[in-house]
């Protein structure tokens, strides 16, 4: 695969390994993303989850405080931030119904989403050589999302 070039111990590979290890880096890649995108839905389902346990309390006139330490107690280390059980009791308490965030605007905070994933991983598998600019370009996302 390499060939040592002087004494120096500098290795050169050639285009063929090279591609291979860009092919292998790619869908790496790609398979953390996927797995980030997993782990990211389970978390915001989890979050979904406390929240309709921090509106049953609240309907149930429990403080923010009693709330906090019901949520701890069912959820252990995986549960919300303090400050957001206060907020979203505070929220519920003041007639809030809805347990989904509000839409906001401007640009989201990631590009990441299961279709721009998908587009992706199909351009990956109809070419492995491709680098991270063509790749961008092709899905119209800038190249620093598609790492």
């Amino acid at each position: 695969m390499g060939v040592e070039v002087g004494g120096g111990g500098t290795q050169v590979y050639s285009l063929t390994f090279l591609s291979q290890v860009h092919a292998f880096v790619a869908v790496s890649t790609l398979a953390k993303c996927v797995v980030v995108s997993v782990l990211s839905l389970v978390k915001m389902q989890k979050n979904l989850e406390q929240r309709y346990a921090i509106k049953f309390c609240t309907k149930l006139r429990k403080s923010g405080s009693k709330t906090l330490q019901l949520l701890r107690t069912a959820y252990g280390d995986a549960v919300l931030f303090s400050a957001r059980v206060f907020r979203w009791h505070k929220e519920f308490k003041d007639g809030r119904e809805s347990i989904e965030d509000e839409q906001r605007a401007g640009r989201p905070s990631t590009l990441r989403s299961e279709n721009n994933v998908a587009r992706v991983k199909a351009i990956l598998d109809r070419d492995q050589h491709l680098n991270v600019r063509l790749i961008a370009e092709e899905v119209g996302l800038p190249k620093t999302d598609i790492y």
